[in-house]
């Protein structure tokens, strides 16, 4: 087992993906999880509920007679992930361990993720929500067609419908260097908030969970966030799992 701990240099003060690569004799497992690697998150005291995307990939390609692959071979899904190993800096060995699998099976998957740090050029648009917004664009999802998003989430910032938009934007296909070209054609003021449902837990939904008020650590929001009066309080729901007693750590959205 390896663990790798990405580097956090200026501005950066928060590592928070996970990812997991898990290599047998005849495939690769990529498993993204939403729970931190802690025993709670993971159900050791059946408290708190999370999720998991898991695909395997077949491979490994030269014990097949196949030669290994050049990034620019993978499908968006595999550069994507090459590239996060990369700005996370795992181990080089790790980086071309991968292109010896087959990547075919992530056709019609997007990989998307957040490097920390400031970003320019092609690097701005390829992470974060730019990230997320390429990512529709590839998969030939963009549209103007007004959209409803629920979004299933465990700790909230300081929300506003600023922020709302730029998500709103994303997920329709519309990235930063789009935005003006689209102008007029997204959701604005009032529709904008007729689109979102935020999910969060209410106190009494904390305080009747199995483990109570003290089990919420991983679930947050600041009272002055919330109490602001740009937050979008009319967009928040009750978020209560269908197991009942149960505390979620999911992000879904």
């Amino acid at each position: 087992i390896k663990i790798c701990f990405p580097p956090m240099p200026g501005q950066v003060n928060c590592m928070h993906s996970k990812l997991m690569l898990l290599f047998y004799d005849d495939y690769m497992r990529i498993v993204i999880p939403s729970a931190n690697l802690t025993k709670y998150d993971w159900g050791e005291d059946g408290r708190m509920e999370n999720s998991v995307f898991i695909i395997d990939l077949p491979g490994p390609l030269a014990a097949s007679g196949e030669k290994s692959q050049s990034v620019d071979d993978l499908p968006p899904f595999g550069q994507e992930l090459h590239y996060f190993l990369r700005r996370m800096e795992v181990p080089e060995s790790l980086e071309t361990a991968i292109l010896r699998y087959d990547f075919s099976p992530t056709a019609h998957l997007a990989f998307i993720h957040t490097v920390g740090g400031s970003h320019f050029g092609e690097d701005m648009e390829r992470t974060g929500y730019p990230g997320l917004s390429r990512a529709v664009r590839q998969l030939d999802l963009e549209t103007t067609l007004p959209m409803q998003i629920d979004f299933a989430a465990s700790s909230l910032g300081s929300l506003n419908e600023a922020f709302l938009k730029t998500m709103y934007d994303a997920v329709s296909g519309i990235g930063p260097s789009l935005n003006a070209a689209a102008n007029g054609k997204i959701a604005k003021g009032q529709q904008l908030r007729d689109s979102f449902r935020i999910y969060f837990p209410t106190h009494e939904t904390v305080a009747n969970s199995f483990g109570g008020t003290d089990a919420a650590g991983t679930i947050c929001l600041r009272r002055q966030w919330f109490t602001a009066p740009t937050f979008p309080k009319a967009l928040m729901r009750d978020y209560r799992s269908s197991r009942p007693g149960l505390l979620s750590h999911n992000k879904i959205l």
